[in-house]
């Protein structure tokens, strides 16, 4: 081989080795592209590196590519703005006291001249400052403010219940709930019972005589509880309460979702952290704070946290026969971190992390709502 020819080889080697090199480097762009450094849904850039995300603050979402699993559930913070101006409140109470001292001042000067005052100035003063008030207090608005989009978890569970309750009919009740009248329960039941206790069955140690024994000893004043029991051990029998269920209210619902989040790369890692930051604030509620001098503050009482709305997809459509969610506040959030290993990513993040949402509805439901879907 001539010298031209080692000379060629060498340039061809040195090329090859270039190309190699740079599709090597593509390779691993394109490869991060797709591990969600570029910019996944739900992101935004790094403006200190166009080829990072960071999590968008108002719709964090997690997985934040998964075209494999559709159904979803989004969690909407819903903020309550009140319009009302305590200040104009005071205002026009101060201005409801001096209007009612006038009218007296006014009533009074009348009748010492022997003047007779309108007898609807009260009332018309009266509207004019309810209506007032009500300009002062007006209704709240409701603005929908941050989402976070979750993958809809395992073992979905809406508990409907309602309360009863215990009542005791007792004899007199009990006779007048098979539609017998007050008077007629009163004669049938008061009067069999004294009849059983004075009459031959009596006599004849019959247990209505016993039963009736025990009910009239509980009326004994000072020793009727001891009588009545006395009544009981020696005769064996005891009175039926009668007793039955009586429904008391609907219960409010509570929901709980389960998640296990394991992040792919650091801008799923990011969302995680952002997500359960976001969920744990929105849990507490906001000081309300009044200085006391010296650059010092207290709190005096607290803002209520705000609701969330909880919504339920498939691939972007809402799911037939899966009840509706009324507004609800957020009650807890357990957070457990590396619950299967003790492992860590390189930037010092946990490698798993579960977090378990709990949330109540605002109010209880009715069949109005049921048919509402809820």
């Amino acid at each position: 081989m001539g010298i031209l020819d080692k000379a060629l080889d060498k340039i061809e080697n040195k090329i090859t080795k270039e190309i190699d090199r740079g599709r090597k480097r593509l390779d691993e762009f394109v490869g991060d592209v797709e591990e969600g450094i570029g910019r996944p849904l739900g992101n935004t850039v790094n403006p200190n590196n166009p080829f990072e995300s960071v999590p968008d603050p108002d719709n964090m979402r997690f997985p934040l590519e998964d075209d494999t699993y559709k159904a979803t559930v989004t969690f909407t913070v819903l903020e309550e703005k009140y319009t009302g101006n305590s200040q104009l409140v005071s205002e026009t109470i101060q201005k409801e006291k001096e209007s009612q001292k006038a009218l007296e001042d006014a009533k009074a000067e009348r009748e010492e001249n022997g003047e007779t005052p309108p007898a609807d100035i009260v009332d018309k003063t009266k509207d004019f400052i309810k209506q007032s008030m009500s300009n002062v207090i007006a209704p709240k608005t409701v603005v929908a403010g941050k989402t976070v989009t979750l993958y809809m978890p395992l073992g979905l569970t809406f508990n409907d219940n309602v309360a009863y309750r215990n009542a005791q009919l007792g004899q007199l009740g009990a006779t007048m709930e098979t539609g017998m009248g007050i008077a007629g329960a009163m004669a049938q039941g008061i009067g069999s019972f004294i009849e059983n206790f004075s009459g031959p069955k009596a006599a004849a140690g019959d247990d209505l005589a016993k039963l009736a024994a025990i009910s009239l000893g509980k009326k004994i004043p000072m020793v009727g509880a001891e009588a009545a029991m006395v009544a009981q051990v020696t005769g064996g029998v005891t009175l039926n309460p009668n007793e039955r269920a009586i429904f008391d209210q609907p219960n409010i619902r509570e929901f709980a979702f389960n998640f296990k989040m394991i992040a792919k790369n650091r801008v799923e890692q990011n969302q995680i952290n952002a997500i359960i930051r976001h969920m744990r604030t929105e849990l507490y509620p906001e000081d309300i704070v009044a200085p006391v001098g010296n650059g010092e503050k207290i709190s005096l009482g607290y803002k209520f946290p705000n609701k969330f709305r909880i919504e339920f997809a498939y691939d972007g459509q809402q799911i037939p026969g899966l009840a509706k969610i009324q507004p609800c506040f957020l009650k807890g959030v357990d957070t457990v971190f590396n619950a299967t290993q003790m492992a860590f990513h390189d930037d010092a993040n946990f490698m798993e992390v579960d977090m378990t949402l709990r949330f109540q509805e605002t109010r209880a439901l009715t069949k109005k709502e049921i048919k509402e879907g809820f």
